[in-house]
């Protein structure tokens, strides 16, 4: 390529006077000469590697022909559903090099939350594999449908150090749509702007640390922001390697811990849950499956912090704790590795932004709503002006979570805006209060608190628990369990029923709220 090179970014778009407008839900971008940007992809000049060419690039340019050949331009909506893959650096980037916005889908939604969610866009390509491609064929019945076996996965062996990003990441216009988890509720559609995106990916880079040349497993899949910025921007901004979970490792924890062992990753992103069932192996983890890893790095729910001791104490790894909503933009809380310590049950301190707690009063104090100011804020709900309008505070977008600052500067996790539970003497009760306390019993493997109303018309607490195998019967257990709340908690939070079930109903990691209350019906 002619002329100076501005690493690690090569640029190829120019994104001004791209706009997105919300309020209407409509499109309004310049042009982009789609050959030029073709012909650009095809010289070879993206992702270039020792050797100086890279099969990866080739494949984003052949995607990038693909995709421009099925109608994908500027403002297009290209629509993924399916399992992170290697294929997806070339859907995600050829997306990006046509000026089109990506937008991946849950695997697991089933078709009925995917017509409710997300029936009413208008993608011009679908992907998805030959199992799930008839359902999105019949619902996007104008979209060109492509097998995700015929995109091009390009190498996994190009030296990361030499990387660049193959395009531009950078303006106004929209990157992607990414849907919110949907625990309280149906999906909300989150539009993330190409500065938003990419400002993301550097403060990931730098709050924890990766190094050009680390290899990066990252469980998180492609529809959250964490398995989008990590693995798919953060990962080539850094020069790092990531490292696609196979189908073969999907099948249970054993076959993702024997995976893990023989690559030998030095960074995993894992959600609470798997980091749960590495201590429920113990013995039986394999050997090295944890023997390279610098960090373990948290996020999607709760940390039990008896599994985060686990983990530093038998294996010798810190867990960092992080906290990002979607509608964040993903992180803005951490914890840091430089200054981890062992008993952190904070969420860490902000990064790449500023942090506010606003009490009821609206008064700024070390208690209330977190309220985050950044530059990778979400453009909006998309086609829901009214529902942005409502998220933010000015500047400041509201994430509806309740916080307590210590005299460190660290954000505590307190619970939930609009889930506290109103017990007999109307006191409110954060359900994660309880969640997070019963997690620490030996006997509890996952915990969910939810309020309900007797017959008499008496506020109540209920608790589902998945219980471990112990020679207490199930009377004595939840005696116990209800005896440990009263003694931690006092006598208001104790609950007034108690129920073991197998498992908890749960979306992104997070608990899906919506459905505890059938379970309890």
């Amino acid at each position: 390529m002619a002329g100076k090179a501005r690493d690690p970014v090569s640029f190829l778009l120019d994104n001004r006077a791209r706009r997105w407008d919300l309020a209407r839900g409509r499109r309004g971008f310049c042009r982009v000469n789609r050959d030029r940007n073709v012909d650009l992809l095809g010289q070879d000049c993206l992702l270039v590697s020792g050797d100086g060419r890279s099969a990866r690039a080739r494949s984003i340019a052949e995607t990038t022909r693909l995709f421009a050949a099925a109608g994908v331009a500027s403002g297009s909506i290209v629509l993924y559903q399916g399992r992170q893959a290697p294929a997806l650096v070339a859907i995600f980037w050829a997306t990006v090099a046509l000026g089109a916005i990506f937008v991946p889908i849950d695997v697991g939604w089933p078709d009925y939350l995917l017509a409710r969610a997300a029936g009413n866009l208008r993608p011009a390509v679908v992907i998805a594999d030959e199992q799930l491609l008839p359902a999105l064929a019949k619902l996007y019945p104008a979209a060109t449908a492509i097998a995700l076996a015929d995109v091009a996965a390009g190498d996994s062996g190009a030296t990361p150090a030499a990387m660049t990003l193959p395009v531009e990441i950078a303006g106004s216009a929209p990157a992607a749509c990414l849907f919110t988890s949907g625990s309280t509720g149906v999906p909300k559609a989150v539009v993330v702007s190409r500065d938003g995106l990419a400002h993301s990916a550097r403060t990931t880079l730098g709050s924890f640390a990766w190094r050009a040349g680390d290899r990066l497993v990252n469980l998180p899949e492609p529809h959250a922001m964490s398995g989008l910025r990590n693995a798919l921007v953060a990962a080539p901004l850094g020069g790092v390697e990531w490292l696609a979970v196979p189908d073969t490792a999907l099948d249970n924890v054993f076959a993702r811990t024997a995976w893990l062992a023989e690559v030998r990753c030095n960074h995993l992103v894992a959600g609470p849950a798997f980091l749960r069932q590495l201590m429920l192996m113990g013995a039986r983890l394999p050997a090295g499956a944890l023997g390279d890893l610098r960090a373990i790095y948290s996020t999607g729910a709760a940390l039990n912090q008896a599994v985060a001791s686990w983990l530093r104490d038998t294996h010798g790894v810190a867990v960092i704790n992080y906290y990002g909503l979607t509608e964040t933009g993903g992180l803005c809380l951490s914890q840091s590795l430089a200054d981890a310590k062992a008993g952190d049950t904070s969420l860490g301190r902000p990064v790449g932004c500023e942090a506010r707690l606003v009490d009821e009063d609206g008064v700024c104090s070390d208690h209330g709503e977190l309220q985050i100011k950044s530059a990778q804020l979400m453009m909006g709900y998309l086609d829901d002006p009214e529902l942005t309008s409502a998220k933010f505070d000015g500047d400041w977008l509201r994430t509806g979570d309740i916080m307590r600052r210590d005299d460190d500067g660290r954000f505590h996790l307190v619970g939930r805006n609009g889930l506290a539970i109103k017990s007999a003497s109307t006191d409110r009760i954060h359900p994660e209060e309880l969640e997070n306390l019963l997690e620490q019993h030996d006997a509890v493997i996952d915990a969910a608190a939810l309020g309900f109303r007797s017959e008499a018309g008496i506020d109540q607490i209920a608790l589902l628990v998945v219980r471990r195998s112990t020679g207490l019967e199930d009377n004595a257990l939840k005696l116990a369990l209800a005896q440990f709340i009263q003694r931690h908690l006092g006598c208001d939070r104790t609950p007034n029923l108690i129920a073991f079930v197998d498992q908890l109903p749960r979306t992104g990691g997070k608990i899906a709220r919506t459905a505890l209350r059938e379970m309890i019906s």
